[in-house]
């Protein structure tokens, strides 16, 4: 159990989706908070609408608490419904507060996860971008040794052959011209 424990902690998703739930704290909270009271709401509505009709269902508020978990959540399992007109009514407000809640809910989740990975990107970007920039830089000092060797083999009586040469990495191509029979060593 541990070691799933410590897999969990490495892991990317989850490491985001723990800083997405600390930065989020307070709006995940206050629209649970809302869920909730209109929750309780609901439940002693119902209570005092359906309790004297259906006092097996309704009699309690626990009970109406039951089935405004069951309307809220659109589970609606059938066996109980509201006999009022003022129950039905409160059940088909109540359902449809539930879905715009939950949508809330759902949208303050996604949108934080989708700033979570813009700003994962973005430092994955940044990375590659020092990467590259590493890269070029070790292209223009290539570049100025091969200036100096050109430089100093032309100044050889041999023949100069210029050669293209193309970096692995990049696709970066630079020419060179080198001395074609030289027995020259340049040491730096």
């Amino acid at each position: 159990m541990l070691r799933i424990l410590r897999l969990g902690s490495k892991s990317r998703t989850l490491n985001m989706i723990r800083r997405l739930i600390k930065r989020q704290y307070r709006d995940v909270m206050s629209s649970s908070i809302v869920v909730v009271v209109s929750w309780l709401t609901m439940s002693m509505l119902l209570y005092f609408a359906e309790r004297e009709r259906q006092p097996e269902y309704f009699g309690s508020i626990t009970k109406s608490m039951w089935f405004a978990a069951v309307t809220m959540t659109t589970i609606g399992y059938g066996d109980v419904t509201p006999k009022t007109v003022l129950g039905k009514i409160l059940t088909i407000a109540f359902g449809i507060m539930a879905l715009v809640f939950f949508s809330l809910f759902v949208s303050i989740i996604g949108s934080a996860y989708m700033e979570e990975v813009s700003i994962y990107n973005r430092k994955k970007g940044k990375e590659q971008d020092t990467n590259r920039q590493r890269h070029v830089d070790l292209l223009n000092v290539l570049d100025h040794l091969r200036q100096k060797i050109d430089d100093l083999s032309s100044t050889s009586p041999l023949q100069n052959v210029q050669q293209k040469h193309t970096c692995p990495n990049c696709n970066h191509h630079f020419v060179s011209n080198q001395p074609s029979n030289t027995s020259k060593t340049i040491s730096f």
